[in-house]
């Protein structure tokens, strides 16, 4: 399927977020988790050489964006990037030097806005950035126009229960839910949720992977971690020092995939993987297996 036709289905991975901000305004209600929220599945592979619902890269000189059209072929749609967010609304890229936003929503780029450090993109195509100084985070309403919705930021990520922060300085877990900002849970290195609206932290230590049981409660659900990712039902997880990849099973842990540099999970629960070499781009297929399907690469987006 091409990118046009992609484009025509509302779905996406989530992507993970690192939040910060001078955050006010609590909501009136304390936070909890989304209600009747999907049980955690474990992943299921795709056939190998099966295209993904979309499955982005950056070129590994960071010189060209482009998209898997399934075995080992990829059709370059853009030119340099910094950084992409994919979803319903298309690729979101920012432009390496300016640090502008542009929009591939099938028919070509267009700007949408000014500097910013990072975007994000929810399930229904809503686009949300930092602003390049980090002082603030801002949802996108429509051609170059952004409305400021939270304070300074060093991550963001977004999904059905909202925008979650790890402020800066304290690294204190904050939510947006639509009314405002709400403190879920302590210091965290890195915050992620997956299609379902479960929230997952890694420690500030990095010791410890946590789920959100609501308001500002946690539960240890593993060991440490380098890394999470969190597309369709599942987390993945990268082990410090071997790098190895771990899938979470909703009871526990299974090693899935030998050292890597980055892990993406598309809405249906694929799993995508950058070599720790940074050489190859791998489709996991089951058990330990993996599939090549690309060469170098610096960073993957699925959804």
């Amino acid at each position: 399927m091409n990118l046009s036709s992609k484009l025509h289905k509302a779905i996406f991975a989530t992507g993970a977020l690192v939040f910060s901000g001078v955050l006010a305004a609590t909501p009136a209600s304390a936070a909890s988790p989304t209600a009747a929220k999907a049980a955690i599945v474990p992943a299921t592979p795709a056939p190998a050489g099966a295209p993904a619902l979309g499955l982005f890269s950056i070129s590994a000189s960071g010189q060209s964006v482009n998209e898997w059209t399934g075995n080992q072929n990829w059709t370059q749609i853009g030119g340099a990037s910094a950084g992409i967010a994919v979803g319903p609304t298309g690729v979101v890229s920012i432009a390496p030097g300016s640090n502008n936003v542009y929009l591939n929503n099938g028919s070509g780029w267009t700007q949408i806005g000014g500097a910013a450090k990072q975007v994000v993109q929810d399930s229904s195509g809503n686009i949300f950035s930092i602003s390049a100084s980090g002082q603030s985070v801002n949802e996108w309403t429509g051609n170059q126009n952004w409305t400021q919705i939270g304070g300074a930021s060093a991550g963001i990520a977004v999904g059905p229960t909202g925008v979650v922060s790890i402020a800066p300085g304290s690294n204190n877990v904050y939510l947006n839910n639509g009314t405002g900002w709400t403190q879920i849970g302590g210091a965290a290195k890195q915050v992620v949720q997956d299609s379902s609206g479960n929230i997952f932290s890694i420690s500030a230590s990095g010791q410890s992977v946590n789920e959100w049981t609501g308001n500002q409660s946690w539960t240890q659900i593993g060991g440490p971690s380098e890394s999470l990712t969190a597309g369709g039902p599942g987390l993945i997880s990268i082990a410090p020092s071997s790098l190895n990849v771990f899938a979470y099973t909703g009871s526990g842990w299974t090693q899935i995939g030998g050292a890597a540099k980055e892990v993406a999970q598309d809405s249906s629960g694929d799993i995508f993987s950058i070599s720790a070499s940074g050489q190859s781009v791998n489709e996991w297929t089951g058990g330990q297996s993996w599939t090549q399907i690309g060469g170098p690469a610096e960073h993957l987006a699925a959804y």
